[in-house]
């Protein structure tokens, strides 16, 4: 931190396996007893925040995330097609309208590119609004909504738009542990 800029920067590598089910069903396994795949997940998050004024604040994200199958997932003969990269970029304007509430205005730019053969790279952008605010015995409540669409490479496919919402509830336990539930 340095006159009021913080800067933090994250990365994280870990092999996992990722469930055949859900939204990844096409990581379905001809063995229909396998319900998981065997990949490598990457994360890499830079966020700037700068406080303009006591109440206002502006911050901008970027990250990088990488999900690499190493092996012939399903009945695909490569994992190329189904291994992905995301960049995405989030700049965020905050300002405090009380000592408990905070409203907030982002805009999420996403570029999501699949390994060579991929059908479904993307670009998307999501405009959003919300609020934040600390509440009864040290929980937080949070909620959201906005704009969302993404547009996909291959031709001849339709846009997904669509609105996006989020509510969410923090409740501090001690300073070290929190949980919550969106």
């Amino acid at each position: 931190q340095l006159d009021g800029i913080r800067l933090t920067i994250s990365e994280g590598f870990s092999p996992k396996s990722i469930l055949a089910r859900g939204e990844r069903t096409e990581l379905s396994t001809d063995n229909a007893a396998q319900d998981s795949v065997f990949a490598f997940s990457n994360a890499f998050k830079t966020q700037l925040a700068y406080p303009m004024t006591p109440k206002t604040s502006v911050s901008f994200a970027y990250t990088n995330s990488i999900t690499y199958f190493p092996t012939r997932a399903g009945s695909v003969t490569t994992n190329e097609s189904l291994s992905d990269m995301i960049h995405s970029y989030n700049p965020r304007l905050t300002y405090q309208v009380s000592p408990k509430i905070s409203v907030f205005g982002d805009y999420k730019r996403e570029i999501r590119d699949f390994f060579k053969g991929g059908d479904f790279s993307s670009r998307s952008h999501t405009i959003q609004t919300g609020f934040e605010t600390p509440s009864f015995f040290k929980t937080k409540l949070k909620a959201s909504g906005g704009y969302f669409i993404r547009d996909f490479q291959l031709l001849g496919l339709p846009s997904a738009i669509g609105c996006v919402y989020t509510v969410g509830i923090a409740k501090s336990f001690t300073p070290k542990i929190t949980a919550s539930l969106f």
